[in-house]
């Protein structure tokens, strides 16, 4: 299972930027962010300013999705996302040497 890119956005962010911030999505596109740089949203700014000073928010990874003329706020465990990460390296690409599984092709006729 490859890592959603909005969890890479989170982990980048974290480790160039540090802790304290969230990942904010809006359409195709995300980036990691501080609540004194999320403009627009006067009222978001501030719970999310509290809520990430919790010495809790340091085991999560939150992230803020605007859509829907709406924003939508999610929390993952960093110990869930780290998991997935560690999963998707012990994956490995098949040997150009190793035999191949049959395959059934479709043909338009």
């Amino acid at each position: 299972m490859p890592l959603h890119g909005v969890f890479k956005a989170a982990l980048n962010g974290i480790h160039e930027r540090g802790d304290g911030g969230f990942v904010f999505v809006k359409g195709d596109e995300c980036g990691y962010l501080f609540p004194s740089e999320l403009t627009g949203h006067a009222e978001a700014r501030e719970s999310l300013e509290e809520m990430l000073t919790d010495e809790t928010a340091r085991l999560r990874i939150y992230v803020l999705e605007e859509r829907d003329n709406a924003l939508h706020l999610l929390s993952y465990t960093r110990e869930q996302v780290a998991k997935d990460m560690i999963e998707v390296d012990k994956w490995t690409p098949p040997s150009p040497t190793a035999p191949t599984a049959p395959r059934i092709e479709e043909v338009d006729t």
